[in-house]
């Protein structure tokens, strides 16, 4: 989390699109549920700051529309492409499954899963509500067939159509990455070699991340 002028910045520019593709690489066809997963740091359970943030499902048209309300982070939406069930859960421990304590609330961080796995839709909460939710895709995918899911986070709510524009945001994008992986490629690398190469530095792109850990609230039993 960044602070201050830095924080107001970045969050002024909040558009983040996502994409989410499977391939059925078998010879039958397969079925398939997806769950992209939105969740807030449980920051209320230790005793240091009980302010609770909120995930909730609102009304919209053409995609599933999640409000995000947080303390310091303010108001946020994510769109889900289609029709997707949203799941709301708690994300606090199943104290009751983990250490034979009684749960806080009957919506705990596993309910998702049971949810889907076990048909425990009691799991869930029903008035789609929560501090975490997952969009449950429901896909059967043909041999070589893929299917994909987009997604919009945004810090200002979506218009009537919030994916209009997502193909040439996606197109553009991709074209600028291509451009830098093929600028890191000009020393006779072969195709697989590139190939390679660029999962490499993508694997290590993603491991720039800033991880604040408090050690001594760590210690006091965080």
């Amino acid at each position: 989390l960044a602070s201050g002028t830095a924080w107001s910045r970045w969050r002024s520019k909040l558009r983040r699109w996502i994409r989410i593709s499977a391939t059925n690489r078998g010879p039958d066809a397969a079925p398939l549920h997806l769950l992209p997963t939105l969740w807030f740091r449980n920051s209320w359970s230790w005793g240091r700051d009980d302010r609770r943030p909120e995930l909730r499902a609102l009304s919209a048209t053409g995609a599933a529309l999640i409000q995000a309300s947080h303390p310091d982070l303010g108001e946020n939406w994510l769109a889900c492409s289609g029709s997707p069930e949203l799941l709301f859960t708690e994300n606090e421990s199943n104290t009751e499954r983990l250490w034979g304590a009684s749960n806080r609330t009957p919506y705990v961080k596993d309910g998702i899963g049971n949810s889907v796995v076990s048909s425990a839709t009691e799991a869930v909460n029903p008035d789609k509500v929560g501090t975490k939710v997952s969009a449950h895709y429901r896909f059967e995918i043909a041999p070589g067939d893929t299917q994909s899911v987009t997604l919009r986070l945004s810090n200002v709510r979506p218009s009537a159509a919030p994916f209009k524009n997502a193909e040439t945001v996606f197109s553009t994008r991709i074209a600028e990455a291509d451009a830098f992986y093929a600028a890191l490629t000009e020393g006779g690398l072969t195709q697989d070699e590139a190939r390679v190469q660029r999962q490499a530095l993508a694997g290590l792109i993603w491991t720039k991340q800033y991880f604040n850990s408090d050690v001594a609230q760590w210690l006091e039993g965080d």
